[in-house]
C-alpha cells in the first residue's frame, strides 16, 4: 500500500497495531523501529537488537508524570537504544547563540525511563545536542566494554546555512569491528520544501563525519 505525502502522520497511521521485529525483517508500524543485526562478538556471532525512537516534541518539556515506558517495552530485550529528539527548545535567536537547561531536562527524563524499562541494563553510552536536537543512545552495559571509537558530531545547515535550527546530531561507535552510526535530523517542513529537504539530506551525508 502506498501512503501518499503529507504534511503530518494521520492519526489513524499512529494507531496501526505493533508487530514484533523477526529475524528476517518484514512490514508493520514495530518493524520500522526495531531491527536485529548480527555482529561479531570475539570469536562468535550475535545478533543485537536494535530500538529507535525519534519524536519532535514541539518546544515543550517533559512532565513528570508522563513516560516513554509503552514505547520502549515494544522491544524490551533491546541492546542497544536510540532517541532521537527534535525542537526541545524555542526555535528562537537567543537559542541559536545560548543553551539553556532543556537538553539536561529531555536527558534526565529519558534516561529514567530507560533505565526503568530495561532494570537498569542499559547506560548512556553518548549523546550530542544541538540547538533543538538531541540524540541520545543508551547501550547494555554487558557490551560496553568492547565498543571503540566513539564519537558524537552535529552539523547545523539553518539559518545562514550553518544556523543550528535545522541539522542533524549524530553518534558514531564501533562494537567489535562492526560501525554504528545513528542521526537525528531537523529538516525543514512542508511539502513545498521538498526539493529543500533532499540537499539538506546530501549537505549532512557529506558534511557530517
Amino acid at each position: 500500500e502506498i501512503w501518499a505525502y503529507r504534511d503530518a502522520i494521520p492519526l489513524d497511521l499512529a494507531k496501526l497495531p505493533f508487530q514484533r521485529a523477526m529475524g528476517g525483517g518484514g512490514g508493520g508500524a514495530g518493524c520500522r523501529r526495531a531491527r536485529i543485526m548480527t555482529v561479531a562478538t570475539g570469536s562468535a556471532e550475535k545478533q543485537l537488537k536494535l530500538l529507535c525512537v525519534t519524536w519532535n516534541v514541539g518546544a515543550t518539556s517533559p512532565l513528570p508524570d508522563q513516560s516513554l515506558s509503552a514505547v520502549l517495552e515494544e522491544e524490551d530485550l533491546a541492546d542497544v537504544v536510540c532517541v532521537g529528539l527534535q525542537e526541545i527548545c524555542p526555535l528562537s535567536a537567543m537559542r541559536l547563540v545560548h543553551n539553556g537547561e532543556e537538553a539536561m531536562v529531555w536527558t534526565e527524563w529519558v534516561s529514567r525511563d530507560v533505565y526503568d524499562c530495561f532494570d537498569g541494563e542499559l547506560e548512556l553510552l553518548e549523546s550530542c545536542h544541538l540547538v533543538g536536537m538531541l540524540i541520545l543512545v543508551y547501550v547494555r552495559k554487558t557490551l560496553q566494554p568492547d565498543i571503540t571509537r566513539c564519537r558524537p558530531n552535529s552539523i547545523g545547515i539553518g539559518v545562514g546555512g550553518v544556523g543550528g535550527n535545522k541539522g542533524a546530531v549524530a553518534v558514531r561507535f564501533e562494537l567489535n569491528g562492526t560501525s554504528f552510526c545513528f542521526i537525528n535530523g531537523h529538516l525543514a517542513a512542508g511539502q513545498e520544501h521538498y526539493i529543500e529537504r533532499c540537499q539538506n539530506y546530501r549537505t549532512i551525508m557529506s558534511r557530517l563525519k
